[in-house]
């Protein structure tokens, strides 16, 4: 019996992050004692600082991106492995190695000009460039360098039950007007809704309002901005939704049920279940378009079933159950024929 693993992307490969990480760190730490009491803290687009803080402030201002920049790869990094099916090369963990490189060189050279008293800053983008180049380099041989182990892939398990939901669908085709989803013409509906898609937007729909009443006083347009996002990221609250009917397939985003996409069922050429890797096929989860021009609607996972349209356009409809959405799919396409 195969032990279960927690982590599927070896340790090593963030060796290089936690290095420039500690190297900021100690450089922090040396230079603290040096740093006057206030010091710049926020600088504006000529890099003039136009306001001033505490010490702890500034350690702070400098730390949280280096950080948040960190978990980011690390988190793509694992996301990746998971998802992978067959060996291949994580170009999205190159783009968070080369900000952390970039913003490490950043912090690097400034921190000493803040301990002399410097209030201009002048970003060192020949430094920054190459410290972001050096490191998506040292990156990209550990990517080549990163083994593959097919036996850490969970097969997927097949329900069984594809004619089933044919069945079932046969059924509401052949029923009587009286049937609501009949009349409303609705034959099968799902969606993918995951819980950190509600929790982000819970997040930004109630927090952006807050921010804005909280700095008002100080930047009133960045308070308008953040009080109008609000409302507009409530649009994608919901999830996604597949509507499928007698005559067509319809893509839906969020609780207002606004339309993304209609695919006629006489436009369909060939239905078939995908696998594929998120991140590596389409650079992440949501409405994406892949390297060779597949139109992708998925929230989560890493299955969904393929469209060839006649017109040789193909889409991808992200499904918690792409067996069975394919299954019913096709029976639509056949008009609901046994």
């Amino acid at each position: 019996m195969m032990r279960r693993r927690f982590f599927f992307y070896p340790w090593w490969g963030h060796l290089p992050a936690a290095v420039i990480l500690a190297a900021v760190f100690y450089k922090m730490a040396n230079v603290f004692p040096r740093l006057p009491a206030r010091v710049p803290v926020h600088l504006n687009f000529a890099g003039v600082a136009d306001r001033f803080g505490s010490r702890f402030e500034l350690v702070l201002g400098l730390s949280a991106p280096l950080l948040a920049i960190a978990a980011t790869g690390v988190i793509l990094a694992e996301l990746y492995a998971r998802f992978e099916r067959e060996k291949g090369f994580n170009w999205v963990s190159l783009i968070p190695a080369a900000l952390l490189g970039f913003f490490a060189a950043t912090a690097w050279s400034n921190l000493d000009l803040i301990a002399s008293g410097g209030e201009h800053f002048t970003p060192p983008w020949r430094v920054g460039l190459l410290a972001a180049l050096g490191t998506a380099a040292v990156y990209a041989l550990l990517e080549i360098l990163r083994p593959y182990n097919p036996a850490l892939v969970p097969e997927r398990q097949y329900s069984g039950r594809e004619e089933d939901y044919a069945i079932l669908v046969r059924d509401r085709m052949r029923k009587a007007d009286g049937d609501e989803w009949s009349q409303a013409g609705l034959l099968y509906v799902e969606g993918q809704d995951p819980l950190w898609a509600r929790l982000a937007l819970a997040v930004i729909i109630l927090g952006y309002p807050v921010l804005g009443a909280f700095s008002v006083a100080r930047a009133p347009v960045a308070s308008l901005v953040l009080w109008l996002m609000a409302p507009l990221f409530s649009v994608l609250y919901g999830g996604l939704q597949l509507v499928l009917t007698r005559k067509e397939i319809r893509v839906k985003l969020g609780i207002y049920g606004i339309v993304l996409r209609r695919i006629k069922l006489a436009e369909i050429a060939s239905v078939a279940v995908r696998e594929f890797n998120p991140l590596r096929d389409f650079g992440g989860w949501g409405i994406r378009i892949g390297w060779d021009r597949t139109w992708a609607y998925f929230f989560r996972g890493a299955a969904g079933v393929q469209l060839k349209l006649a017109n040789g356009k193909k889409i991808l409809l992200g499904s918690d159950n792409p067996e069975r959405l394919a299954a019913i799919i096709k029976t639509l396409m056949d008009g609901g024929k046994a």
